[in-house]
């Protein structure tokens, strides 16, 4: 608490709330080297083609995956005889690992050559933030109210307010979002019980309230 002017002070408020991640990106780079361009990029095309194809026939159609990188250049860091070619997918769906194992299944009984990665994003962090920005005007002003009560005065008002974020994170679901309806790995019993990650979310507020 800070006492600014006759008749204000600044209280600071907070929120947090631990959520779990809902929404699963999945990244997944076709990878190959050959001494001539054409070889490697079309190994990439091939596979991924194929990969496409049968991620269709379970449910999650081309349209719905992005790609974020698709490059053929020289292999400068090791051997400059040699061509990568590199193409980058990401499927972005509702978070569900007997989805997540079905699609590392596939990769894997084809043998593609693929990078496998995954990261997690919230679907309503906005609105979550919201509420907690909400909560910690609250807060600022349940310890406002019971310090003036502790002098023989009022909250009547508020003069100032300013938000701070603390997670110093954004994570924002983007709208294209596939929805598999029949992808499943029933092998991966106890893979398939696995939760996505947990992050806290917090808010905080600097408030000036008026009292008399």
């Amino acid at each position: 608490m800070e006492v600014l002017l006759m008749g204000t002070f600044q209280i600071n408020g907070s929120a947090e709330r631990k959520i779990n991640y809902d929404v699963a990106l999945i990244e997944l780079t076709f990878a190959e080297s050959d001494s001539s361009s054409h070889m490697a990029s079309k190994i990439v095309m091939r596979e991924c083609e194929q990969f496409l194809e049968k991620l269709e026939a379970e449910g999650i159609p081309a349209e719905s995956i992005a790609l974020d990188n698709d490059s053929v250049s020289e292999n400068s860091y090791r051997d400059n005889n040699k061509m990568n070619a590199k193409r980058r997918l990401e499927i972005r769906i509702p978070f569900n690992m007997s989805v997540i194992n079905r699609i590392r299944q596939i990769v894997d009984e084809n043998e593609y050559s693929i990078e496998f990665g995954l990261n997690y994003e919230m679907s309503n962090e906005s609105e979550i933030r919201e509420e907690l920005i909400k909560e910690a005007l609250l807060d600022s002003k349940k310890k406002a109210e019971e310090l003036a009560a502790t002098l023989g005065l009022k909250v009547v008002g508020v003069e100032s307010l300013e938000t701070y974020n603390k997670s110093g994170k954004i994570y924002a679901a983007k709208d294209r979002m596939a929805m598999p309806a029949c992808l499943e790995a029933p092998q991966f019993l106890r893979s398939n019980k696995l939760q996505a990650k947990e992050e806290k979310l917090s808010e905080s507020i600097e408030v000036v309230w008026t009292i008399e």
